[in-house]
């Protein structure tokens, strides 16, 4: 009822001129009767009204409750209080009541008078509802590009990758002042459509694969990615993604269990449509054994035609691409000299864990 303004009706505003007239004269009344009782000891001094059933009343003992003419309405749970109602703000406190039922009542007609005249147009409503609603979206979308620096590259009519200067937009909003990132350049083609990242740790290779995923999605939602504008790319039927440890006490999950969980959903749907990310692909067992299963998972992709950005330290995955037709090898590239990771990924050779 608050949100519904005083003018809204000529009715409703003396209604509530008259309710705050009668609160106000109401609570010195009030105020006067505590006053008094407390100068006369019946009332301790630190006591306020209170409300009780949406009537104010006065705490008071109850050894003491027969020294204050009125109705007792209630007590409280130790027995210590007991609230009464003065005889003399009796007929203002029903007074109050009554207005606050006949406000109640002209809102309800106001409402129900407004809604009759809104009724015939309730289609017409919705639309322009939904209407500023994708407007709203559209603006959205074009203000986190300016932020970004983003643009729309050019959509192939196939899958595709080819993110020049490609940066993670979490990331890069994190930055503090004076900090930079190190673009990416990384291209998936219908010749080389597996990727396989190696390198040392902390170098990048997940940043790299987490960009990739990160930034096809916004593609494929419609939003500008921050890459450079001569960036080509096509959209996926599938993007799937085995990124952490997805490790579960409620559905009796090792860390491995979970990855071969998921390789096995993806062995089952990849198609020449799909992106699939893996991030350490194979790791969390034996490694020679996590090896082995990881090539072999890597093998049914490659019949599938899949597309795949992939994470790894295995040796024997960084070989698969040197027998293997459509698929590639990515080094994240390090400085020995100055023993730091350069963050760079470099397309055609394995990378040094």
């Amino acid at each position: 009822f608050g949100h519904i303004r005083d003018n809204a009706s000529p009715e409703l505003l003396n209604i509530r001129r008259e309710l705050a007239r009668t609160e106000s004269s109401f609570s010195r009344m009030l105020n006067g009767i505590l006053h008094a009782a407390q100068s006369e000891g019946v009332v301790e001094k630190d006591v306020t009204p209170t409300t009780r059933d949406g009537r104010l009343v006065i705490p008071v003992a109850p050894a003491l409750k027969r020294k204050i003419s009125g109705i007792v309405h209630d007590e409280s749970a130790t027995g210590r209080t007991v609230f009464i109602e003065p005889t003399e703000v009796v007929e203002a406190n029903n007074k109050i009541r009554e207005l606050e039922s006949e406000e109640r009542h002209e809102i309800i007609r106001i409402l129900t008078k407004m809604a009759a005249r809104i009724r015939p147009h309730v289609r017409e409503i919705l639309d322009s509802y939904h209407f500023l609603a994708q407007i709203d979206l559209i603006q959205a979308k074009a203000k986190m590009a300016a932020v970004m620096n983003a643009y729309e590259p050019e959509l192939a009519d196939h899958p595709y990758i080819d993110f020049i200067r490609a940066r993670h937009p979490l990331l890069e909003a994190h930055l503090k002042e004076g900090q930079g990132i190190v673009p990416l350049d990384i291209m998936l083609t219908p010749e080389k459509h597996i990727l396989i990242i190696s390198g040392p740790n902390a170098g990048g290779k997940s940043v790299c694969l987490k960009t990739v995923g990160l930034l096809q999605y916004m593609l494929q939602s419609g939003l500008s990615i921050p890459v450079d504008a001569r960036s080509r790319c096509g959209v996926f039927d599938d993007i799937m993604i085995d990124i952490g440890d997805e490790q579960s006490l409620e559905s009796d999950l090792s860390t491995y269990s979970s990855h071969l969980q998921n390789m096995k959903s993806m062995m089952r749907q990849a198609s020449a449509r799909t992106l699939i990310l893996i991030d350490e692909f194979g790791t969390g067992t034996e490694p020679q054994i996590g090896g082995a299963i990881a090539e072999s998972v890597l093998n049914q992709f490659c019949k599938r035609g899949a597309w795949a950005v992939i994470t790894t330290h295995y040796q024997n995955l960084k070989h698969f691409a040197d027998s293997h037709d459509g698929v590639a090898n990515g080094a994240m590239l390090y400085d020995r000299h100055e023993m730091r990771p350069l963050f760079q990924l470099a397309i055609g050779r394995p990378g040094s864990s």
